[in-house]
């Protein structure tokens, strides 16, 4: 893995909180956490390379209008993540986390899904199942 972008201090872990996995496949792939300052706003933690020191995370915001549609299969990975223009980069391993800021234009382009990158509703976790269920379309607008 290269490093892109700019070193900072943790400031994910400070504001945001872990609500569950949405994606797996040996491991955790997508996962949803919540700003706990404004509940209206998403964070994706998504997994996108590794090496043989650290697993990589790309994080970025999703609003809830967003998140409803990913998990109703209306709108792509892809898209949420080119509707960002800020990033933060996590590196982590058992002993480590390592956070980088980052600019949409400095990312890796296998680090943005492809454009057609829709989940089938058996690709989703059960915590993801449960969540669709519990989004009101009256909420997000």
């Amino acid at each position: 893995m290269r490093l892109i972008g700019k070193l900072i201090s943790d400031t994910f872990t400070n504001h945001a909180k872990q609500l569950g996995t949405l994606l797996a496949f040996e491991g955790p792939l997508l996962i949803l956490n919540i700003d706990i300052n404004n509940p209206d706003i998403y964070y994706f933690q998504h997994w996108v390379d590794f090496d043989d020191k650290h697993n990589r995370w790309l994080v970025y915001t999703v609003s809830k209008e967003n998140l409803y549609k990913f998990l109703n299969i209306e709108i792509s990975l892809h898209d949420l993540i080119v509707l960002n223009n800020d990033f933060i980069l996590i590196d982590i391993n058992e002993n480590e986390r390592i956070y980088y800021e980052v600019k949409k234009d400095e990312l890796p382009e296998d680090y943005i899904s492809e454009e057609d990158s829709f989940f089938e509703e058996y690709d989703f976790t059960r915590y993801s199942r449960e969540l669709k269920s519990q989004i009101k379309i009256n909420q997000v607008k």
